[in-house]
């Protein structure tokens, strides 16, 4: 058992980044990590246009409500691919624990006429393109913004679901969903035009340790 614990110490050595982990609950010798990456959805208000409407007229105040479209963006996760992460490689098939620490988002580009939809990020099985999928949980709630603004803050998570959420993320490879449930309201702008790119950097701590499955 000695030159397991001999080659967790030369991990942390070698790596710099590792920090045992503070959460009373986890052994000694576990070891967190911090890691951030990516994703970018990006987003066009035509997808919003009802079906069988012309939505390319100039936005006027519309006279009544208009339901429309849910839209719905899958992108697919690697995040060993995202952080290139050695020390994370490292605990690949270990981890125990992984949380959101925060999810920093920002709003580039954005010409849309309307104030941006709220934008929801849904995580699920690699195999995911739907909200509703099996296992498919919302995790981040971006805010809506006014026309024109390009903006940046932090997301709110959906607390609730981080149990869930956790499964995902230990397998490092997953689908991530932006979902969108707008409607125009009597007196708004119809149609919706213009677009913008929702960014989102998710902050994560992986916590694993390597002296377990050697």
């Amino acid at each position: 058992m000695r030159h397991l614990f001999v080659i967790s110490v030369l991990f942390l050595t070698l790596t710099g980044c590792g920090l045992f982990s503070d959460d009373p609950a986890d052994d000694p010798l576990d070891i967190s990590i911090t890691e951030s990456f990516e994703m970018e959805f990006p987003f066009n208000a035509d997808t919003l246009c009802p079906p069988g409407q012309d939505c390319s007229g100039t936005p006027m105040p519309s006279p009544t409500p208009v339901d429309l479209p849910d839209v719905q963006i899958p992108i697919p996760v690697d995040i060993l691919a995202a952080t290139g992460s050695t020390q994370l490689k490292e605990m690949v098939g270990r981890l125990k624990k992984v949380e959101i620490e925060s999810v920093e988002y920002e709003l580039v580009d954005n010409t849309l006429n309307i104030d941006s939809p709220v934008f929801q990020i849904y995580i699920g099985p690699q195999s995911s393109t739907q909200i509703n999928g099996s296992e498919t949980v919302q995790v981040v709630e971006v805010p809506s913004v006014a026309p024109m603004v390009s903006t940046k803050g932090v997301a709110k998570s959906t607390s609730e679901n981080l149990e869930v959420a956790s499964a995902h993320f230990k397998s490092l490879n997953f689908s991530a969903i932006g979902y969108i449930n707008e409607d125009v309201e009597k007196g708004d702008l119809f149609p919706p035009q213009g677009k913008t790119t929702y960014k989102l950097k998710f902050n994560v701590r992986f916590t694993a340790n390597l002296l377990e499955q050697l």
